[in-house]
């Protein structure tokens, strides 16, 4: 098949991202892919697995990501957007459309419905919540996630079959779609490289890692809006009552470890909860990198704003992560995890009561081992070469005409 990818973000960016994975799987097993790479950042253009090309929209580059103007531009793109997907599919006879965006997104489903190109639209997000990462403007926040949640649904209404993460999203769309969809929706969950799988902690490394660095918390990815800053202070800070080596190391996505306000708010909770040291930003960690850092970590966190769809909606690549590494994964209450990760994770949307259960389970060698294995099952169930088959079986579905759809 040729598949024409619109990815949720830069694909230049360094961050592993669950589109990369699977389009070096798919044209590892002869497929053409072809993405369509919005350039919203100056990362440089990095070596493609061979049957990956990349189609630069240039001059999309923005100059803040957090005021109106990236709000404008995202609203004035449309057509820019639309022009750039119809030159691609003029030039290669495109099969299928899998897109995981809002406007691109979009733009990509009518020139597919003008074409006849089936659509695939996999919900890797809960994609209107991303509205909130913006600071108030003339527009208003409000108003802008009410147009996001509707080009959202127009994405899903007009998708041949749709892809989600786990069953809680699964429940959203037939909602919003109806019952008639109910055959065009499968469940696809993130995944981990399979070589990563078979390593991590077993009980003893993980107890005599804590003996020689102590006990450390780990945190991987971007500190963005939706993390929940207060959590991780009590988290840090009741453990501190029960371990005074406790510390939290953040593995962050960027150089600057996340947005400016986010990174500030949790200095400042951190130092005014007395707790003073123990918080080392790392910034930017390469994935190959992140692996050798994992290991060290006795405790991993996800620490998501409950009160967000984005957040009850999300399976976070970092969730697996910890689970391969062996870390004791802590979480909020998130609906779509809780599913995913029954049995094999700590949840607890009060920063102090999952410290004290965090801390329960390590002193506890028999339901520590038995946890630990339980996570390390879940992990090796879901390598990105099995995911891989699911989505060529679905991309195959829609160019053979299956759309799921009942009467």
């Amino acid at each position: 098949m040729r598949i024409l990818l619109i990815p949720s973000g830069d694909w230049f960016s360094p961050l592993p991202t669950r589109h990369k994975f699977l389009a070096r799987i798919l044209s590892e097993r002869g497929h053409e892919i072809h993405v369509l790479r919005i350039a919203t950042s100056g990362n440089m253009r990095r070596p493609e697995a061979e049957g990956v090309h990349v189609h630069e929209l240039k001059g999309m580059q923005l100059s803040s990501r957090v005021t109106g103007n990236e709000i404008l531009h995202y609203a004035t793109s449309g057509l820019a957007y639309t022009s750039a997907i119809r030159k691609i599919v003029s030039s290669v006879p495109i099969d299928v459309v899998l897109s995981s965006n809002l406007l691109p997104s979009a733009a990509a489903t009518i020139v597919a419905r003008m074409l006849g190109i089936p659509v695939v639209y996999d919900v890797i997000d809960f994609f209107p919540d991303f509205v909130f990462r913006y600071k108030e403007d003339g527009l208003g926040l409000g108003l802008l996630r009410s147009i996001a949640s509707r080009v959202f649904e127009f994405n899903l209404r007009h998708a041949d079959r749709i892809i989600v993460l786990g069953q809680a999203s699964r429940e959203y769309v037939q909602r919003t779609l109806g019952p008639s969809r109910r055959g065009a929706i499968t469940i696809l969950p993130n995944g981990i490289p399979r070589e990563f799988a078979e390593n991590g902690h077993s009980l003893g490394s993980l107890l005599a890692s804590r003996q020689a660095t102590g006990l450390r918390v780990g945190l991987i990815g971007s500190l963005e809006f939706w993390i929940d800053t207060r959590f991780i202070v009590d988290f840090v800070r009741t453990l501190r009552t029960l371990d005074p080596t406790a510390s939290l190391t953040v593995l962050g996505g960027r150089p600057d470890s996340g947005s400016p306000d986010v990174v500030s708010e949790l200095r400042e909770r951190w130092e005014s909860s007395g707790l003073r040291d123990g918080l080392f930003l790392r910034g930017f960690v390469p994935y190959n990198e992140l692996w050798e850092e994992l290991p060290r970590f006795q405790i991993g966190l996800v620490p998501f704003k409950a009160g967000l769809q984005i957040s009850q909606y999300a399976l976070p690549l970092k969730v697996l992560e910890y689970l391969a590494a062996g870390s004791v994964v802590v979480s909020t209450p998130l609906r779509e995890l809780m599913d995913f990760a029954k049995g094999a994770a700590i949840f607890e949307g009060d920063g102090s009561a999952a410290a004290l259960r965090a801390f329960g389970l390590l002193q506890d060698p028999a339901r520590l081992s038995d946890h630990l294995v339980a996570g390390s099952s879940l992990a090796r169930r879901h390598g990105w070469h099995e995911l891989a088959l699911v989505l060529e079986k679905e991309l195959h579905e829609a160019v053979e005409g299956q759309t799921g759809r009942t009467p």
